[in-house]
């Protein structure tokens, strides 16, 4: 029972680090720093990898528990915590990926705004430098 209550608080421990991250890309997103970004994508994927983890260990040692809770409120009140967190990382995480979103609409309309002109110039801009050599004139025919 105690080992539960203390994976339970593992879980919780870790799930309150993603969103720490969770909170941190949404930051670097605003700052448009990629390199950052990716970092803590990765320290972010490692840690979601922990918290799968922690629930194997905890589906095991529930497993193993073969009397009912004998206090039942501790993990309910640890797993209602955890589930708080957890919305609250889909929500942040949702607001991420709709500002991602908004950037990559943004970098790819300039991309198209550059291509468009480049064309424009190409066809409108400056005329060619007349050719600076002698023409051969082939008067036979």
């Amino acid at each position: 029972m105690e080992q539960l209550s203390e994976l339970y608080n593992q879980k919780k421990l870790k799930l309150q680090k993603i969103l720490d991250l969770t909170l941190q890309q949404a930051e670097t997103i605003k700052n448009q720093d990629i390199d950052k970004l990716t970092q803590l994508l990765n320290a972010r994927q490692l840690v979601m990898d922990e918290v799968d983890q922690t629930d194997r260990q905890i589906n095991l040692a529930q497993e193993q528990l073969s009397e009912p809770f004998a206090n039942k409120e501790q993990p309910a009140a640890l797993q209602a915590e955890i589930n708080h967190l957890l919305k609250q990382i889909i929500a942040q995480d949702e607001e991420n990926k709709a500002n991602l979103d908004r950037e990559f609409m943004n970098v790819k309309q300039k991309l198209k705004d550059l291509t468009g002109s480049k064309a424009m110039r190409q066809a409108y801009g400056p005329a060619q430098q007349p050719q600076r050599f002698g023409y051969f004139i082939d008067k036979k025919k």
